[in-house]
């Protein structure tokens, strides 16, 4: 039996209705490609991370000497640090930076935050491919019997080497344990650590 085309023709979908609904289907699997890969990439940004490593090289650290400061006669360390970098490296103040000493025998950092007992100056601005004088304060006082006592200011370079001679061997024998200090700048992740030279 013969179908009637005009039937056939009652029954087929219209050429725009088939291209709507293709279009529908096509922009709904789109939306929900694209609503997929930003939750993606935003589980993956928001997933907690380790921090990143402590840079050991961008700023190092020389000893230069050892002397004592003020009424007290508190220890200063001094060192001179190079800038490593290509950039210009500046530190406004402590809010960002940890400043501990080293242990020798525990060979571990003495993480005591006294902030009155280590102490550096503020603020630290080293240019790229530049040194600089660091200055370490250590609220510890040089007091020794029989050691002599801090030159004055138009004392000789002989007398000032022989002054800190006697305070490396005062800080040797009442500070053995020290091995040095450490600053952590928690911003730039940099390590700078200050070897021991006395």
């Amino acid at each position: 039996m013969a179908m009637n085309p005009v039937s056939l023709q009652s029954h087929a979908m219209p050429t725009w209705k088939r291209l709507f609904l293709i279009s529908v289907g096509v922009g709904f699997g789109l939306a929900l490609g694209f609503t997929v890969v930003i939750a993606g990439y935003i589980w993956y940004e928001s997933r907690p991370r380790p921090p990143k490593l402590w840079n050991t090289t961008a700023i190092t650290a020389t000893f230069d000497r050892i002397d004592t400061e003020g009424q007290n006669n508190t220890l200063l360390f001094a060192y001179t640090l190079e800038n490593n970098t290509l950039f210009d490296y500046k530190v406004t103040g402590q809010s960002s930076v940890i400043m501990t000493a080293k242990l020798n025998r525990q060979r571990s950092l003495s993480l005591d935050r006294n902030d009155h007992f280590i102490t550096v100056d503020y603020p630290i601005f080293i240019p790229s491919g530049q040194r600089t004088q660091f200055l370490i304060h250590l609220g510890y006082p040089y007091r020794y019997e029989g050691i002599r006592e801090r030159p004055i200011a138009n004392a000789s370079s002989e007398e000032r080497k022989k002054y800190r001679e006697a305070v490396a061997a005062f800080v040797n024998e009442q500070m053995g344990n020290v091995d040095g200090f450490v600053l952590f700048d928690e911003i730039n992740r940099y390590q700078i650590t200050f070897p021991k030279g006395w």
